[in-house]
């Protein structure tokens, strides 16, 4: 951040001082501003949860303890037995609200060690060469392209 004085160039009367933020151009814009721990989510994705009569309250909490978890390239590698303890919730509403997660197609099975966060939903990392926009303009991950 620096000061920016301002001044009137026909009187050369000088106008105030203005504070100025520069943003770093490029990739690491994001990453520079709130460092490794971000994931962008689309803003259709937060209407489309916000209207979602379908997913219970504890398909929203392990959701978002979900998130808090999330590792580049959306992968989600968390027992259900740490969700259970962390938020306060038996094992088996776990897995119900997991189940309910998979059927909505928010989370999805593509890791041998746990879940992805579909790439409609949010992204944390470089999704170069690893989303692909398809016709009817949804995302889907590379490899799972019809």
């Amino acid at each position: 951040m620096g000061e920016i004085i301002a001044f009137d160039p026909k009187t050369g009367e000088v106008l105030g001082q203005l504070q100025a933020t520069v943003k770093p151009r490029g990739r690491r814009t994001i990453t520079m501003m709130y460092g490794p721990n971000w994931l962008a989510v689309p803003i259709a994705a937060g209407k489309r949860l916000s209207r979602r009569r379908a997913l219970t309250r504890s398909a929203h909490e392990v959701l978002w303890f979900m998130l808090g978890e999330i590792e580049p390239d959306n992968h989600i590698r968390v027992r259900a037995s740490e969700i259970a303890q962390s938020i306060g919730m038996q094992r088996t509403q776990v897995h119900r609200a997991i189940n309910e997660l998979r059927a909505a197609e928010i989370i999805v099975d593509r890791d041998p060690y746990g879940f992805r966060l579909h790439p409609e939903f949010g992204y944390r990392g470089d999704p170069t060469n690893k989303v692909a926009k398809l016709r009817d303009g949804s995302l889907t991950l590379i490899g799972d392209a019809p």
